[in-house]
């Protein structure tokens, strides 16, 4: 995400309190992250415990005293994502790993790691053929897929932009979800990108509610501007410290043979502004004002735009993302770049970039300019 600094130019978003917390930390020089306690978390406890209490509050700290936080820190959700797959085969063994089920369109990378893994992922429409979130569509996909089976979900979804949000909508996803002692697999890479970091973790409230089991992916990039620093966690709730240190063994085992160590300097740093009281407050003001900002960036934008399924495809979704509309051809892309320097990856627009209000001028011309010049058909 961008935005425009005192000077007048335009430069990537990052909290002040992430700034000075990262300034103050710099000169510390430190070695790899080891397995850090009685139960091998390897990564920053700050970060871990911090992170936690984010996203579920005073629940987060009884879970992190109680050593029931099975985690591991990441090079960022990717490689989370990635390890998941891999203890998925550790846990299972290669060829007995239930089936896999993920709604398309997804975020890019994930059908091609589960795949790289000799997995063989199940789709399922995640949105209807309005480019809408449904969630008759969703239960009605979960009740027929295998008991037992694995979901992938995600928060502020990549790249749609249209997911369940309300807590009733997660409430009933957990609880088909548990009649058929089905796992979740959640991938929240935006945190805080819309109402804050605990309020838009409202799917982990509801399968937490149910004790639903599921592998947590959390990436602190994006809320927290620390891009370069890739930090991210793969956690589990467990049932206590036994299971905890047994889980932990087999992240700890799936994490070495890719990656010798967390990157423990932005871990460091968001450990120490979530933890810290006062520079916790401060980020939280700071994320707001980010959050609020994409908001209206994306009002500001739907509000210039003259064709109407493309003005509510931008009104309606949420977060950092959405879909363009199905006219959006990959020959309508290329004249988007070609004429206007306008880029998408595909049609999943992102309205992190737009910052000045000559940016939503450039980008709402060309969008009524692919809406005249490529008309959906029907």
């Amino acid at each position: 995400m961008a935005r425009i600094n005192a000077a007048g130019q335009r430069e990537l978003w990052i909290p002040q309190s992430i700034l000075d917390t990262d300034n103050l930390l710099r000169t510390i020089n430190r070695g790899y992250l080891l397995p850090q306690n009685e139960v091998e978390n390897q990564l920053d406890l700050q970060y871990l415990r911090g992170t936690y209490h984010m996203i579920y509050g005073e629940e987060g700290d009884e879970l992190f005293q109680q050593n029931r936080i099975s985690a591991l820190g990441t090079v960022g959700g990717t490689n989370a994502f990635a390890l998941a797959m891999d203890i998925l085969r550790l846990g299972y063994g290669d060829g007995n790993i239930p089936p896999v089920y993920m709604g398309i369109p997804a975020y890019g990378n994930h059908r091609p790691i589960i795949e790289f893994r000799s997995i063989q992922p199940i789709p399922y429409p995640h949105v209807n053929a309005e480019g809408k979130f449904d969630l008759a569509l969703h239960l009605a996909e979960i009740k027929k897929s295998q008991p037992k089976s694995i979901h992938i979900f995600q928060g502020l979804h990549n790249p749609t932009g249209e997911n369940a949000y309300a807590k009733q909508e997660w409430d009933a996803i957990a609880e088909e979800m548990a009649a058929g002692e089905r796992i979740a697999i959640f991938d929240l890479a935006y945190l805080g990108l819309k109402d804050g970091m605990y309020e838009d973790a409202t799917c982990l409230h509801s399968f937490r509610d149910k004790e639903i089991p599921f592998i947590l992916i959390t990436s602190n990039s994006k809320n927290t501007g620390e891009y370069g620093g890739r930090a991210g966690i793969i956690s589990m709730i467990t049932a206590g410290k036994d299971e905890t240190l047994a889980i932990n063994r087999m992240l700890n085992t799936a994490m070495r043979l890719v990656n010798s160590s967390p990157p423990w300097q932005a871990e460091a740093v968001i450990g120490t502004v979530f933890t810290d009281t006062d520079l916790r407050q401060q980020f939280i003001g700071e994320l707001a004002e980010m959050a609020s900002a994409l908001t209206t960036r994306r009002q500001t934008l739907t509000a210039r735009i003259t064709d109407n399924k493309t003005r509510e495809a931008l009104a309606h979704s949420e977060g950092m993302f959405c879909m363009l509309p199905d006219n959006f051809t990959e020959q309508a892309l290329i004249y988007l770049e070609d004429t206007h320097n306008v880029y998408t990856t595909g049609r999943r627009f992102n309205f992190g970039g737009l910052v000045r209000p000559s940016d939503i001028d450039i980008v709402a011309t060309a969008i009524n300019d692919i809406n005249s010049r490529f008309p959906r058909l029907g």
